[in-house]
């Protein structure tokens, strides 16, 4: 009589540390003699992962192309401008740290 070799079930969570892992330089080999699982199990792993991963976010999935070049260029002026406020704050607060403590310049 021949033993079936019995299907480990990893959770989400552990195969998405073991992919983060295979992301970061660890190589197929080393990482599967460290956890213990196949190569190809990681391979499978690793594109289930990007797979979700490049999956279109909701609120774009209604915009038509033009609609999201407009989109995207709005929010890099926004984010410009956030920053520029950012530098200003940021020069304001080393200006006001260097007042002396009674006020008086």
């Amino acid at each position: 009589m021949k033993h079936l070799k019995s299907r480990k079930h990893h959770s989400k969570a552990f195969r998405k540390q073991a992919v983060e892992l295979l992301l970061t330089g660890k190589t197929f080999r080393e990482l599967s003699d460290e956890l213990g699982v196949s190569r190809s199990a990681l391979i499978r792993w690793r594109d289930e992962y990007l797979a979700d991963m490049a999956e279109v976010p909701a609120d774009t999935m209604e915009m038509s192309p033009h609609k999201m070049v407009q989109e995207l260029q709005r929010l890099r002026k926004e984010n410009e401008k956030l920053k520029l406020h950012q530098e200003i704050l940021k020069k304001a607060m080393g200006i006001l740290s260097d007042l002396p403590p009674n006020g008086m310049p």
